[in-house]
């Protein structure tokens, strides 16, 4: 499987989108980005990424992870990122990520996150 999305919901207000497969270099990536831009339309503020499900990724997915975290901020929103482990967790820590997205390790713990207002957070 290469990629997957899955678009789930905690609670009224949050947009839970699962990436299940890989974000690598081609075409498919691009796929996470349209649905960012489909939440953006929708008018959604508070968006997790769950990897909790996602097996690789690349320099491509890192900055479309970025990318997609400064499409939500210019919407006025927020994207959180929860789940990742294994080889994701070692390259989203070995890039640095978490000094410019907010970490989280489940969706769940992100979802609070949101509730209490803490922005960029690190917690794994």
């Amino acid at each position: 499987m290469l990629l997957d999305i899955q678009k789930k919901r905690i609670g009224a207000d949050i947009v839970v989108l699962e990436l299940v497969g890989r974000i690598t270099q081609g075409n498919l990536s691009q796929q996470v980005e349209w649905a960012v831009d489909g939440v953006i339309h929708d008018n959604e503020k508070k968006l997790i990424f769950d990897l909790s499900r996602l097996d690789r990724i690349d320099s491509t997915g890192i900055g479309i992870l970025v990318m997609c975290s400064s499409k939500m901020t210019q919407a006025g929103g927020e994207l959180r990122v929860a789940g990742a482990q294994g080889l994701v967790e070692h390259v989203l820590k070995l890039t640095n990520l978490q000094k410019i997205l907010a970490l989280d390790p489940t969706p769940e713990a992100a979802a609070e996150k949101f509730a209490s207002g803490n922005a960029l957070s690190q917690t794994t």
